[in-house]
């Protein structure tokens, strides 16, 4: 949960409904750009862009659980 902290609330929805987290549905890239105003090639990069964001933010956790 910490680690969603480090995303936009965009990108915590876009991942939400993409991934059906939280009980939210699953929703295609082109369900979710409607929502948004945006194309489904937009919401794939934006979606891209959060796990990125997602792995390197655990991987900080990580080494900050190592140091201990």
């Amino acid at each position: 949960r910490e680690v969603l902290e480090t995303l936009t609330d965009r990108e915590k929805e876009i991942l939400r409904m993409r991934f059906g987290m939280d009980g939210e549905e699953e929703h295609t890239l082109t369900d979710v750009g409607d929502k948004f105003g945006l194309s489904r090639e937009r919401i794939r990069q934006l979606q891209v862009q959060a796990l990125r964001k997602l792995r390197e933010a655990r991987g900080g956790i990580l080494e900050d659980f190592a140091e201990v």
